[in-house]
């Protein structure tokens, strides 16, 4: 049963829990800071976790701080890291490693960090060995982390995916426009929304974006604006557009301490109907809103 408008989820990433993350250069948080931001979390009700392996130590941390409350979304490692390591039969082996660095018997999802990995002539493997791992009881759904709606058309016409990971938000709306998130909703897979902030991006003051995403500031003026009007807050008003679209089921969203979770909380609460014309907030330059390309802009890439 999909998620109905306005029906989703709040989720954490974690990425920022277990290695230095975003655009803004918030402090990593050590394990006290992560164990209140998790109590707090579950103690709201908030019950998905996204973590990865190449995620330093989140899945280690998250392992530290009673994993058993939260349904855990874990990714496999990369393609090329699994044929050095002898073939994609180390899917498995890499699951191991992280149910024990979580302490944890099974996880929700596991899906492919790398869609490229899944589109390749080793996908129909790879794949075969996530669906072995779900058989044997370790993982309940599997799928795929998307990153451009190109890939993901490819991908459901190749594989039977059960959830997909993908971004979504104010800036980047391309999975909306493109239809993907749509067929997502009719063929009934569960999908969470990431990177609604852009990495922070979206929710920074226009007169602190860096340089190299200048073009970005104007948008971020007009939603500063719009907000303004509304009596809202950009961060309301991203929480409410992602949350608003049918057939999202969960809104992840990363902190980096539990003070910055109250403000998300409150936000998620306050949100109501999105912002008309959403669509003049997009971005239509994917090395903008597509944090993987900004090293061609002059910037760390991720």
């Amino acid at each position: 049963m999909k998620a109905a408008v306005g029906a989703a989820r709040l989720g954490l990433g974690t990425v920022q829990l277990g290695t230095p993350y975003g655009v803004a250069g918030d402090p990593f948080p050590d394990l006290q800071a992560v164990r209140s931001i998790l109590d707090r979390a579950a103690r709201a009700g908030v019950r998905d976790l996204d973590t990865a392996p190449v995620y330093g130590e989140s899945e280690a941390r998250l392992g530290a701080c009673a994993p058993e409350r939260f349904r855990i979304v874990t990714k496999t490692p990369s393609l090329e890291a699994l044929m050095h390591a002898g073939g994609v039969s180390g899917v498995r082996t890499s699951l191991e490693a992280t149910l024990g660095r979580l302490g944890a018997e099974r996880v929700h999802a596991l899906l492919v960090h790398a869609p490229a990995d899944l589109a390749s002539e080793a996908g129909p493997a790879l794949f075969a060995e996530l669906a072995r791992v779900k058989d044997e009881g370790l993982v309940q759904r599997i799928g795929v982390s998307a990153r451009h709606p190109e890939e993901l058309d490819l991908l459901l016409e190749r594989y039977p995916l059960e959830l997909v990971q993908l971004p979504l938000s104010l800036l980047d709306q391309r999975f909306l426009t493109g239809g993907q998130l749509a067929r997502l909703a009719a063929a009934g897979v569960e999908v969470h929304a990431r990177s609604i902030f852009l990495q922070g991006l979206l929710l920074m003051d226009p007169e602190r974006v860096p340089a190299h995403l200048a073009p970005v500031a104007p948008r971020l003026r007009a939603l500063r604006s719009a907000t303004l009007e509304r009596g809202s807050t950009p961060l309301a008003e991203a929480l409410g557009f992602v949350r608003a679209q049918t057939g999202v089921d969960v809104v992840l969203c990363g902190v980096h301490s539990a003070a910055q979770l109250e403000g998300v909380l409150a936000a998620w609460q306050a949100a109501g109907p999105h912002l008309a014309d959403a669509r003049r907030f997009a971005l239509d330059d994917l090395t903008l809103m597509d944090p993987a390309r900004w090293a061609e802009r002059g910037l760390p890439s991720t």
